[in-house]
């Protein structure tokens, strides 16, 4: 069954609801913000005023890792608890095995690079030799001296070779190999294998062109990945967010959050489809009221940027319906209700959350209406 939020605008907002209703004219249309940045004469860089926006909570620069140890609600743990009680306990409490990353991971590169342009630029295609043999790692070093005499013409190569590390010589392909790893931090360029390099360099294009240019557009000014704190005032809960980006009215005609994703669909339908699957649309809700709460500037647009990590490696740029945000903003609203009860009852179920009541977490089996369907017969000659 479909909710209707749009029958439910004019509804109060209350404990007593299920659904939280967002007014729609509450959201700066598309249209409005495409005529300021078309007439907009600077970009105002808000890096520095970063506590000024601590208003009810905190708005700080931090490590990943300090953000993701911190004890409050994500939204991550929150689509936990649309599953059931247990399943947030475990996404809190226990201890996540996440895999080794690769040693380039192409999504991580572009959502860096997406938000800080200049880091397209960070990559080098190093020259195709063996690295086993002296006259290899010879050429490999010439070509980082190069680099890195690009990046600072008033400092000659040889000064990098200081540190090489006890009892190396350049003479020697050990201490050749030192010397370039210290060629490599001056340089801060990251080596790739030839096909990476040729897909970043595809999505870089891609990137500056869509829309016209828009995207860069779009992010200047932005502030990337800060970490968000507050406490929400229904059920007092702590929150945290760190969206990929937000910016502000100065810049873009209102404060909006901006989403970074990657995705191997290759058609819009699919994208929209998995933003729907892994429900994007109740982290965004959720940026946008703890944004809202904490800095004290009403956010009234949410844009999504995705980028297809698979051929032709094209990006797309959405913004969310006021609908949507509503139905985000809803499921929201339940889980954090639901971790407020089950706290308050110390009772922590699991599937079985979904029993009757009576019996024992035991539930009716109820299988799809397409299961019914007749069998097609068999001419069996």
């Amino acid at each position: 069954m479909n909710f209707d939020f749009s029958m439910l605008r004019d509804a109060q907002e209350g404990p007593e609801l299920n659904p939280i209703i967002t007014d729609p004219t509450q959201y700066t249309p598309l249209e409005d913000v495409l005529t300021f940045m078309k007439k907009r004469k600077k970009v105002m860089d808000i890096r520095p005023l970063l506590p000024q926006l601590s208003r009810n909570g905190r708005v700080l620069e931090e490590d990943m890792q300090i953000y993701l140890d911190a004890k409050a609600c994500s939204s991550g743990s929150l689509k936990e608890a649309l599953k059931s009680p247990l399943h947030y306990l475990i996404s809190t409490e226990e201890k996540q095995v996440r895999p080794e990353k690769s040693h380039f991971e192409l999504g991580t590169f572009c959502h860096t690079a997406f938000l800080e342009p200049e880091k397209f630029n960070m990559l080098a295609l190093e020259p195709a030799v063996s690295a086993a043999t002296k006259e290899g790692v010879q050429k490999l070093m010439e070509f980082w001296e190069d680099l890195a005499t690009q990046k600072d013409p008033e400092i000659p190569a040889e000064a990098y070779m200081q540190v090489l590390g006890s009892g190396l010589s350049i003479d020697k392909i050990d201490g050749m190999r030192s010397y370039i790893t210290q060629l490599k931090k001056r340089t801060g360029k990251v080596s790739v294998d030839p096909k990476s390099y040729q897909i970043v360099d595809l999505i870089k294009r891609n990137y500056y062109r869509y829309g016209g240019g828009i995207i860069p557009e779009l992010l200047k000014g932005s502030v990337p990945e800060v970490s968000i704190y507050g406490t929400d005032e229904e059920t007092g809960l702590p929150v945290k967010i760190r969206p990929d980006a937000f910016q502000i009215e100065e810049n873009i005609g209102c404060n909006a959050i901006i989403s970074f994703k990657t995705t191997h669909a290759d058609n819009i339908g699919k994208m929209q489809y998995d933003a729907a699957k892994y429900m994007y649309y109740l982290s965004e809700a959720m940026y946008c009221e703890v944004f809202q709460q904490v800095t004290g500037r009403k956010c009234t647009g949410v844009f999504c940027i995705m980028l297809q990590t698979v051929l032709p490696y094209l990006p797309v740029v959405f913004y969310y319906d006021a609908d949507d945000l509503a139905n985000g903003k809803y499921r929201y609203r339940t889980a954090l209700r639901n971790v407020k009860e089950a706290i308050a009852r110390n009772s922590w179920p699991g599937f079985d959350s979904y029993g009757e009541e009576g019996e024992s977490g035991i539930i009716r089996m109820n299988l799809p209406e397409w299961s019914r369907r007749e069998v097609i017969p068999q001419i069996i000659e």
